[in-house]
């Protein structure tokens, strides 16, 4: 069982043996192996689920490695947009992750396969870590090895396989955890461990990094909620708690400046911010909770049409329900009826702003939803999020307010929740309001760091965890209901439990299993076409554009042909593009015009490569004959499809009597 609701203050852990671990570590191993099958025979050559984003973390691993070998001597610019500087931060750093690449590649491994090495562990590492969590805070070991399973292996996380940082979120429920821990009970002990694995996460990519001060902050809220001991009695009066604390929020707060502050130098330099519009796009929505996977093998149950972008929040079928069946037992049983009755107006108004609550989010989700091609189909206006937050806030927090005030006490009497557990539920309601962009659009421009993230929806691995720990909980009542029934009572009861578990355990994977997923090869090093090689060799390229220039996920497949010779390259891609390159490239197709020539000039840019079987039609061919003949170039290579102009240093006269095409 879970700790029991008996009281404020939760039993001291119990002592979980370090073979009961290891056998999870390997039932968990076992299923991310079956699961990403046959990764140990493709994981050296192939990515998967596509060439796109697994493809540019691929690069951003190439280019950790390379920065880790010469003793990261510019590790925040990578060689792409040039000449702009610090664009390592326009994406997800993975310094962690360029650290254990790098040590499998001294091994002799590839760096396609430290990547598939991540991968498989992110899994893994998910299942075990929720699990120790789980048993630590009193669950039984099957309800703790299922609730593992439901957050190492939720249809968020396969709808996220293309985006390893989203994936490397194993740390987060140890952290939760050592969190609460040094907050109970402050020592230097706690606080170094918590350190630790706070350091290591923050190394890992900026979404997470930044999400966790979320579910930080409101595990700090909750135990400074609680009187006397263990509250305010040990984090405000007591000097040794203080002592502990204050050093350790410091040491937080110099490594998150350490990580972030390329990221506020560079939004600073070039404006950049995320749209209210990009919230509504990749924010979620209630009926996110019930999307699965494409790679769930019931996905197609869904309806297409009310599929968004990253909104997979959908924790399977048995998770849900046995979540679902503890929360609502949990709340029952903690529903406290007011200590002054309440007169039949003051529940007519209490009703009333629940009703305008109600509304505002009913009004938020519809502006989440305007936005979407279903409802831009059907002619619909657009309204924006701040009325549908203000009547949302507003009625809510009327309502608490006054039912407090009329009732004499709280609806909930929380005070009775064990300290970890409500912590963490109350954890993943804020992250879950902030996932929808009702509430994350109205903070925007308040909270320091969230315009600068366009994905609100990822806040979702914060709500997952706390969904876990429900369902463990769930299964747990389940189990202990069903060893009251005669049937699991008696001689064999113990071969019926077994035969129970390993149906449930089944049931659990079939549920959360993906499809077949799709292994695609990666060229490496010699594979590589050889202009590439060539260009390597030569001292004189300093910075090049590669055509076409496509400004898309096209972009990807240049910058990581680009690692066979590190030149800077004007092409690049990440989630922003900035406005500078957004221009050159408008001038740039098929190739350079005037304009796009003094540009890169100006640039020192010193080479073009164009790949002329990417010009397909006649009128491009034609255009490419006619910008050698106009003399701006003089081509230094011409092998296989592929040609490198040298960019001379200026136009003969008479080049530019074409003008801007």
């Amino acid at each position: 069982m879970l700790p029991s609701d008996a009281g404020p203050i939760a039993a001291p852990p119990p002592s979980v043996r370090a073979r009961e671990l290891a056998l999870a570590a390997l039932a968990y191993l076992a299923a991310t192996l079956a699961f990403l099958r046959p990764i140990w025979r493709l994981g050296a050559s192939r990515i998967t689920p596509d060439p796109g984003d697994p493809l540019f973390v691929l690069y951003l691993l190439k280019w950790g490695v390379r920065q880790a070998r010469l003793g990261f001597p510019s590790f925040w610019n990578a060689p792409f947009f040039y000449p702009l500087r610090g664009v390592t931060a326009l994406s997800d750093h993975l310094l962690g992750p360029d650290l254990v690449a790098t040590a499998w590649t001294a091994l002799g491994g590839s760096v396609v396969g430290a990547y598939n090495l991540l991968l498989a562990a992110s899994f893994a590492l998910c299942g075990w870590s929720t699990f120790y969590v789980l048993r630590k805070s009193g669950a039984r070991t099957l309800p703790a090895l299922f609730g593992g399973a439901v957050f190492a292996f939720s249809p968020f996380r396969w709808d996220q396989l293309s985006h390893l940082q989203i994936l490397l979120a194993g740390l987060v429920p140890l952290i939760l955890w050592s969190w609460d821990r040094l907050l109970a009970a402050p020592s230097r002990r706690r606080a170094s461990g918590f350190l630790v694995l706070y350091a290591i996460h923050l190394s890992g990519g900026t979404y997470l990094a930044y999400m966790i001060h979320a579910p930080l902050a409101v595990l700090l809220a909750n135990r400074l909620a609680m009187p006397g001991e263990g509250g305010r009695g040990t984090l405000v009066t007591r000097r040794r708690a203080l002592a502990v604390l204050l050093p350790t929020a410091a040491l937080c707060a110099l490594l998150s400046a350490a990580v972030f502050r390329p990221y506020w130098e560079i939004a600073r330099a070039l404006h950049l911010a995320r749209t209210a519009n990009e919230a509504r796009v990749f924010g979620a929505s209630m009926v996110s909770l019930v999307t699965p996977s494409q790679q769930n093998l019931y996905a197609g149950l869904f309806p297409r049409a009310l599929r968004r972008s990253e909104n997979t929040l959908f924790a399977g079928f048995l998770a849900t329900g046995l979540a679902a069946w503890a929360l609502t037992g949990l709340l029952r049983r903690h529903r406290t009826r007011p200590l002054v009755a309440l007169s039949p107006v003051k529940r007519r108004i209490l009703a009333g702003l629940l009703v305008v609550a109600l509304a505002g989010y009913l009004l938020g989700e519809y502006a989440t939803w305007s936005v979407t091609p279903l409802f831009r189909s059907l002619a619909l206006p657009v309204h924006g999020h701040t009325k549908a937050a203000v009547l949302f806030a507003a009625g809510l927090a009327a309502w608490a307010v006054l039912r407090r005030r009329w009732g004499g006490n709280w609806p909930l009497a929380g005070r009775e929740i064990d300290p970890w557990e409500r912590g963490l539920l109350l954890s993943g309601l804020a992250c879950l309001l902030l996932a929808h962009p009702l509430v994350y659009t109205a903070l925007m421009g308040v909270v320091p760091g969230l315009a600068g993230m366009r994905v609100p929806a990822r806040f979702y691995p914060f709500v997952s965890l706390p969904i876990a720990h429900l369902a463990a909980r769930g299964l747990a009542e389940l189990l202990e209901l069903l060893e009251r029934w005669e049937p699991f009572r008696g001689p064999g009861a113990a071969r019926r439990r077994a035969a129970l578990g390993l149906l449930l355990a089944g049931g659990l994977l079939l549920d959360l299993a993906p499809r077949a997923l799709p292994w695609i090869p990666i060229a490496q090093g010699a594979e590589l076409p050889p202009v590439y090689a060539w260009i390597a060799g030569q001292p004189d390229v300093r910075a090049l554009v590669e055509l076409p220039f496509g400004g898309d996920v096209s972009e990807i497949a240049v910058l990581y042909r680009g690692t066979r010779h590190w030149k800077p390259l004007v092409n690049g891609y990440s989630g922003y593009e900035p406005e500078t390159h957004r221009a050159l490239r408008e001038h740039c197709f098929p190739v350079p015009d005037r304009r796009a020539l003094e540009l890169l000039r100006g640039w020192r840019v010193t080479h073009v490569l164009v790949h002329l079987p990417a010009l397909d039609r006649h009128w491009e061919r034609r255009a490419l004959r006619e910008w050698e003949a106009e003399g701006h170039a003089v081509t230094v290579y011409d092998e296989g499809g592929d040609r490198v102009y040298r960019l001379l240093p200026s136009d003969p006269p008479g080049a530019g009597a074409a003008g801007l095409r």
